[in-house]
């Protein structure tokens, strides 16, 4: 493969649904497994001949920009940071970063805030030889997951990137975008000068028309880090041995006999403290006698409390983002959504009964959603026409989906009221 291939990696992302961690790291320097996430892409990328790496920053950008200096020179990378000001989307990141690494050979683009490690150069060396001006890499859609689709055809040519579960288009396949594609000096022809545009949604299909975008499917394990759940998940597979390290030879876990809780040197963990096979312990943190710690991240700084029981959670510097807190947010914004959709179902408020034993964050932000609605309830109350009735009966189905996920069991109830509805207004459940 021929030396001096350059990667850009787009940083500039807020991280929100992995905040409040992301007030204190930018994504690709959140720390994973003992070291910022960067360290593993950077590692997957110098294995495929990559010697140079530009960035993009805009949250936390000296933060970023450090880390990105650091990493690099571990690996012995020349490494361009370019600030962002205003986001200006990936395609107008990776626009911007080709201005400030030039070249005339294929550029590796990664979201940087994914854990990844396929095989780069078998990859660079077909979409050299396609003639593509894009290859994406695809992947299955991971399991109970609701990205949009990237969908080929039989010849390997992407006809439309879009919504999660579209109508297929005739002789095509829907697969998942890694959010790794190799692109050629052609893709940035065809961007505009300047200002704000997405890759997927703008630039590509500039070049549908030439069938120059094309996408090859691989079998690697794949994470978006994008929450707490996906974060602990991902570290659980690691430890537990179901995916490899994209670390390699340098993995905190080479050499360990057989699997189990991976705990740095300086940390102290109390002969009666439990700790599962899935947890992550940082140098200077101190589990007590007593505490019970399962598929959970204590990073640096993180507390815990004699005889605490602690499970999926990330903690670090005395603080703590908690899977099943960000569910209850996640299912409070779905109800807010749906809430106000639904500001012509009277009976709204019998959520907020039926939800009596859900948590008080939920039952805060749901009473306090119908309280927003009720004057619209009463001015509109029995006047909804098929199409709103139909769309109601949608967003229910929605806020089901959501309920079943936090509280299994409460789904079905909610699904049931929403055919009922429909039912007794006349209308066909959908």
């Amino acid at each position: 493969m021929p030396p001096g291939t350059r990667a850009f990696i787009l940083a500039a992302g807020l991280g929100t649904r992995l905040r409040p961690l992301t007030d204190a790291f930018p994504k690709p320097a959140v720390p994973f497994l003992g070291a910022p996430l960067l360290r593993r892409t950077l590692a997957v990328l110098a294995r495929a001949g990559v010697d140079r790496v530009a960035m993009n920053t805009h949250h936390l950008p000296e933060t970023m920009r450090q880390v990105a200096r650091d990493e690099a020179a571990r690996r012995g990378l020349a490494v361009s940071v370019v600030h962002e000001a205003v986001i200006q989307g990936t395609g107008g990141g990776l626009r911007g970063l080709a201005r400030a690494m030039p070249g005339d050979d294929v550029v590796v683009a990664w979201n940087g805030d994914i854990l990844f490690a396929p095989d780069l150069v078998p990859l660079l060396r077909l979409h050299r030889a396609s003639g593509a001006a894009a290859t994406m890499v695809l992947l299955p859609m991971p399991a109970g997951r609701g990205y949009g689709v990237v969908e080929v055809d039989g010849q390997g040519r992407v006809q439309r990137i879009g919504r999660a579960n579209p109508a297929p288009l005739p002789g095509c396949a829907p697969w998942h975008f890694s959010g790794v594609h190799l692109l050629s000096p052609r893709v940035f022809e065809v961007m505009a000068p300047e200002g704000p545009e997405d890759i997927n949604r703008d630039v590509y299909p500039r070049l549908f028309g030439e069938g120059a975008v094309r996408g090859v499917v691989v079998d690697a394990a794949w994470s978006d880090l994008g929450s707490a759940a996906t974060y602990l998940e991902a570290q659980a597979d690691v430890l537990l041995g179901r995916v490899p390290d994209p670390l390699g030879p340098e993995s905190p876990l080479q050499g360990r006999a057989g699997a189990g809780a991976l705990v740095e040197a300086g940390a102290r963990v109390h002969a009666d403290a439990e700790l599962a096979p899935d947890v992550f312990v940082a140098a200077g943190v101190e589990v007590p006698a007593g505490a019970r710690v399962r598929r959970s991240a204590l990073l640096e700084g993180a507390r815990v409390d004699a005889g605490e029981e602690v499970e999926e959670e990330i903690r670090w510097a005395g603080r703590r983002l908690s899977v099943r807190l960000q569910r209850v947010a996640d299912l409070a914004d779905a109800v807010s959504e749906s809430l106000n959709v639904l500001a012509h179902l009277a009976w709204a408020s019998d959520l907020v009964t039926a939800a009596g034993d859900l948590p008080f964050e939920f039952r805060a932000r749901s009473i306090k959603a119908v309280q927003a609605v009720q004057p619209v309830l009463s001015r509109i109350s029995g006047s909804a026409d098929a199409a709103r009735l139909t769309e109601s009966g949608a967003h229910l189905e929605r806020l089901a989906a959501a309920l079943q996920a936090l509280e299994p069991g409460r789904g079905p109830d909610i699904q049931e009221l929403a055919r009922a509805f429909l039912r007794a207004a006349g209308f066909a459940p959908p």
